[in-house]
């Protein structure tokens, strides 16, 4: 096992009352001391690699099986460890410590009903059994009740074979239902990490999926068919732009949780909130969005990145929206939080292409009082490498903005046919047509010396066709536009406008 698979195990069982320190520590060795260096260690974090620990642990060389024999020990510890933790400090919702319960007591009835200890492996089951019942935990309730309907051969009483029975069958049938209904959401979302297929097949897919989950909840209304058929369901309605149906389907879910509560978990909830919170940057609904991103600041822990992703489309939505004294706040609360340095690349390069936009929207000074330089940013090679269709767009519409604004028409001139060469190899119509479409607008601007008249002129084509198309309605997330289109291009001919009025007079 490696250094970071043990550190996780670590984490996991570090007595949260005593920081660094475990429920216990000792495995019964004579010889000791590198063990408990090791298990120290783990609990502080003390080593990156494998390499270093070792080093640390014995300073010279060794062969390997030394110190895997060392990890050996201590991984078999800390997953003993486990099945000591406090649920109380471990687990936020009855859902999580029911779970943990009912694994412990299912082990446990299992053992000793494999030692012959039939009575109290017997109770110990049925506490089980009825925690599964509680929480729809199917697939541990047919461990459950496969072993009680063998307990009750050993008792000889038909009545209770027969109710074991009836119990195993139906939880069997019901098993497979969740399975498929798992299916089926996991299905879509192997399609959307692997970006595979296009977006009729996404939409067709979707709406068979949620019809499929939808008569299944009918005949199998558990907690998994439920939650799949509300995750679906919002995939689905974000494939053909039904936003308010989307905003619908969380709120049905997040009902459905609190007439349940023991089922809750902040996660599932916190989930609901930010798909709403999508919808309303869809929809510029910034009232109600701000709602559904004061929800998301309580389920989601500050630095982490599901925190990231909401505030994300919250920036997104006061830019939106022109709310750009709420965009400059949640700009700096991310860039200024301790976790921001420690994010990959990519997160950090996409709130530097934000922060462009922020500067196109007002001229003030940063939270760390230098001014934004422009010119670097202009003429920056971005790291967006493998997102051509993306954010490397919303980058070169951050530059054309920002050379507007400054006048700088020669820069826009002389990066004519590299934006030329990029839409045709990046931009399609079909995958990306708002993109396609500003971009053409773009080369219109260009092509005709940047005169206003004859730009909005020749352009008016494209700009009906882009504001037909529905916001987002993309290939990919990533090209959700940081300002819309139809909302830039009127400030890109009054920009043309004020220039030209600025040269008359000089």
């Amino acid at each position: 096992m490696s250094l970071k698979n043990l550190q996780e195990i670590s984490s996991l069982v570090t007595d949260f009352t005593k920081k660094g320190r475990f429920l216990k520590v000792s495995d019964g060795k004579v010889n000791s001391t590198k063990y408990l260096k090791l298990i120290s260690g783990l609990a502080q974090k003390r080593w990156a690699s494998d390499d270093e620990a070792r080093q640390d642990l014995y300073g010279k060389e060794l062969g390997d099986k030394t110190f895997e024999m060392l990890k050996s020990r201590a991984k078999d510890q800390l997953v003993n460890m486990i099945f000591q933790l406090d649920t109380e400090k471990r687990f936020k919702s009855s859902y999580d410590k029911a779970y943990f319960s009912v694994c412990k007591n299912l082990l446990s009835g299992a053992i000793l009903f494999a030692q012959g200890r039939i009575n109290s492996g017997e109770e110990q089951l049925k506490l089980a059994l009825k925690g599964c019942q509680q929480y729809y935990f199917n697939d541990l309730l047919i461990i459950a009740a496969r072993l009680l309907r063998n307990v009750s051969v050993f008792s000889g009483s038909t009545r209770k074979f027969n109710f074991y029975n009836d119990v195993l069958s139906k939880a069997a049938a019901t098993l497979q239902a969740e399975t498929r209904a798992e299916q089926l959401n996991q299905e879509l979302i192997l399609l959307v990490v692997g970006s595979v297929g296009d977006d009729e097949n996404w939409k067709r897919k979707t709406s068979a999926s949620f019809k499929e989950l939808k008569e299944l909840v009918t005949k199998f209304d558990t907690h998994t068919t439920r939650i799949s058929m509300y995750r679906v369901g919002l995939r689905y309605y974000d494939s053909v732009n039904d936003y308010n149906n989307s905003i619908r389907m969380a709120t049905e879910c997040e009902q459905y949780l609190y007439a349940h509560p023991h089922l809750i978990q902040k996660v599932r909830l916190g989930e609901m909130s930010l798909n709403k919170l999508y919808a309303a940057l869809h929809l510029r609904d910034y009232d109600n969005g701000s709602n559904y991103a004061n929800e998301c600041m309580n389920f989601f822990n500050a630095g982490t990145i599901n925190w990231l992703i909401f505030l994300e489309y919250y920036f997104l939505l006061a830019l939106h929206t022109g709310n750009h004294s709420k965009a400059k706040e949640v700009y700096n609360q991310v860039v200024n939080h301790k976790s921001f340095a420690s994010y990959p690349p990519q997160n950090k390069e996409k709130w530097k292409i934000f922060e462009a936009f922020l500067v196109y929207t007002d001229t003030e000074q940063n939270q760390k009082g230098k001014r934004f330089n422009v010119a670097r940013f202009i003429n920056e090679v971005p790291i967006f490498s493998k997102d051509k269709a993306g954010y490397n767009f919303s980058i070169i519409v951050a530059q054309v903005l920002l050379s507007l604004k400054i006048g700088d028409y020669s820069g826009i001139v002389a990066k004519a046919e590299a934006l030329k060469l990029y839409a045709a190899r990046y931009i399609r119509k079909e995958k990306n047509p708002r993109s396609y479409y500003f971009m053409k607008m773009i080369q219109v601007m260009i092509r005709y010396d940047f005169d206003p008249v004859k730009t909005e002129q020749i352009a008016q084509k494209f700009f009906v066709k882009l504001r037909e198309s529905h916001l987002g309605e993309q290939s990919e997330l990533e090209t959700l536009e940081v300002i819309p289109y139809d909302q830039l291009w009127p400030q890109v001919i009054e920009m043309l406008e004020r220039n030209k009025t600025v040269d008359i007079g000089q």
